[in-house]
């Protein structure tokens, strides 16, 4: 079999395109520009084009990816186990950020703020809209927790299942529920030719959104 050549990560390269950012794109704040954004993602075949890379920062900085499943002026919203590391860390240190890294469009958009819990209402409306096996699994999921086996994730889930094998609507658990995150900040990245990428940031102030270009 005739060896396959590979590149080391240092000889690897990507060219970006020549679409740019300007700061009159922005003057009715950033909700619109990442509305935008989001279209011409899910467009470009960008796959789970609502993952975001969660940070937060407690005792020690950590990440993962979860879904955004709501987006509006206020924030970016998210739902999770309240028992789960993250929260854990949130409650300690509401100050978080996340980012959309929307490789294949050559775009990213971070934000920084505050996570702060949804009213019951709102988790509830969202739990509702959820598949019944997903339903299943936050009841029969100790997140975060270590597990002796896979053998003791799926025997759960099947007790769960087994629970409410006659019950039509399963209620959302208590410790279940949605996180919203209000920027203070929006930074907008676009690459561009020779990685001079434009970056332009929208902080939060008084009077509204001002918007800065940072250098790349």
């Amino acid at each position: 079999m005739k060896a396959v050549a590979r590149k080391s990560l240092s000889e690897m390269r990507v060219s970006y395109g020549d679409h740019s950012l300007t700061s009159g794109q922005f003057r009715n704040g950033w909700f619109e520009m990442f509305q935008n954004w989001l279209t011409e993602a899910i467009s470009g075949g960008v796959v789970e084009v609502n993952a975001m890379v969660l940070s937060v920062c407690a005792d020690a900085p950590t990440t993962r990816t979860v879904l955004c499943k709501g987006i509006d002026e206020s924030g970016l919203v998210f739902y999770t186990n309240g028992k789960s590391a993250k929260i854990d860390a949130i409650r300690k240190s509401p100050q978080v950020s996340v980012t959309f890294p929307w490789y294949a469009v050559q775009r990213q958009v971070h934000f920084r703020g505050v996570a702060k819990e949804v009213e019951p209402a709102e988790s509830d409306a969202y739990w509702r809209a959820r598949p019944r096996g997903s339903q299943l699994a936050a009841w029969a999921s100790q997140q975060s927790d270590r597990a002796r086996s896979r053998a003791v994730i799926d025997n759960a889930m099947m007790a769960v299942a087994r629970r409410f094998e006659n019950c039509e609507d399963i209620p959302r658990p208590a410790q279940w529920g949605g996180w919203r995150i209000e920027p203070a900040l929006v930074e907008f990245w676009q690459g561009r030719e020779n990685r001079l990428h434009d970056r332009l940031v929208l902080s939060r102030s008084e009077s509204g959104w001002v918007v800065e270009r940072l250098w790349p």
